[in-house]
């Protein structure tokens, strides 16, 4: 039986993303990773509140227990409404077309 398992957090920037490696403790919950991994977490940019987590596209909450291999994926707020965007956008290629 292994000590430590591996498992990777990404995360998207505007343009990128970012992807890093962590070896952690068997037993180990989303909330006691983010916790123990606080401050390497913050330099990397990235703030932890009212952010939403997914393992492998799959929404999970902060007390899922990580597995081997799993890929936590930290799941921003989106800035603007999807569906105002798209009207944005609509918008903008009918005044370059005219």
């Amino acid at each position: 039986m292994q000590d430590k398992i591996k498992i990777s957090l990404y995360f998207c920037h505007s343009s990128s993303y970012t992807d890093k490696a962590f070896m952690i403790p068997q037993n180990i919950t989303i909330k006691d990773f983010l916790r123990i991994n606080n401050t390497v977490l913050k330099d990397m940019g990235l703030n932890f509140k009212d952010l939403k987590y997914g393992i492998f596209g799959k929404i999970v909450d902060e007390s899922y227990v990580l597995k081997l291999n799993d890929r936590i994926e930290v799941y921003k707020p989106a800035k603007v409404d999807p569906k105002h965007r798209r009207i944005l956008i609509a918008k903008n290629k009918k005044e370059k077309n005219n």
